[in-house]
């Protein structure tokens, strides 16, 4: 890589930091909001509130998903029969 690619490179891992480090903050923040929305609904005993154009709602699903670890652990020769190991290939900025 030359030094122009380099320096180039340099400025878009910058600049990828830069937003990936606005995310978290973002995530954050949109966590603390939702938290503080569902306290007041749950304080206020509401399933489902109306705030101007919005309607927020908070409700139960039920979900099921596969337990792998306890099927490894009942039938491990069938789990590892059906285990397909890929390669992938990670991104990283350190």
């Amino acid at each position: 890589m030359n030094q122009t690619d380099e320096k180039d490179m340099t400025e878009k891992v910058k600049e990828y930091r830069l937003l990936n480090a606005q995310l978290t903050r973002l995530a954050h923040a949109r966590g603390q909001v939702r938290q503080q929305i569902r306290a007041e609904m749950s304080a206020s005993g509401l399933a489902q509130v109306s705030a101007g154009d919005y309607t927020v709602r908070t409700f139960t699903v039920a979900r099921r998903h596969f337990d792998v670890a306890a099927f490894r652990k009942d039938h491990p020769e069938l789990a590892e029969q059906y285990t397909v190991t890929t390669d992938v290939r990670r991104f990283s900025v350190e």
